[in-house]
């Protein structure tokens, strides 16, 4: 067998190389990425990527209080995302109107997640796994990055 020699710059003997480039994390609700990913997120920023979040919907049914005012509590989700994007370092996040229990696959999500692509121009696309149940993130997302899904 022939040695093959990897091209371009590598990492020290016994280091992982480190990546680099800009990278999108696409997730439906306020709080998924951090609980899925936050880690992974705070690792990239820390190692001076540039990484950006994209909420497709508001949070405004994310609470177990039935009184709680939905306008209120996406204002709440709001803030308490912004806050958790800075303590990761994340270079910024956006949160569209999209109500809690109303994303759907459909071309204005996908259209949403296009001009971030294209605004970002990410290196990296981090969502739900598409074939993971009824994920409407992953299916929006996956077909519109190039990956073909199921």
């Amino acid at each position: 067998m022939s040695e093959v020699t990897p091209e371009g710059p590598q990492a020290p003997e016994g280091e992982q190389p480190t990546a680099s480039g800009p990278v999108l994390a696409v997730f439906a609700h306020p709080d998924d990425a951090e609980i899925a990913a936050g880690g992974t997120l705070a690792k990239w920023a820390g190692q001076g990527r540039e990484v950006r979040l994209l909420v497709l919907t508001n949070g405004d049914r994310g609470s177990q209080d039935p009184a709680m005012d939905r306008v209120e509590l996406a204002r709440i989700r709001v803030g308490e995302t912004e806050t958790a994007a800075e303590v990761l370092g994340l270079a910024g996040v956006q949160i569209l109107s999209v109500h809690d229990g109303d994303l759907a696959n459909t071309a204005e999500v996908r259209a949403e997640i296009a001009r971030s692509i294209r605004r970002v121009r990410p290196a990296v696309v981090l969502t739900c796994d598409p074939t993971a149940g009824s994920s409407a993130t992953g299916t929006s997302t996956t077909p519109t990055t190039g990956w073909p899904g199921r």
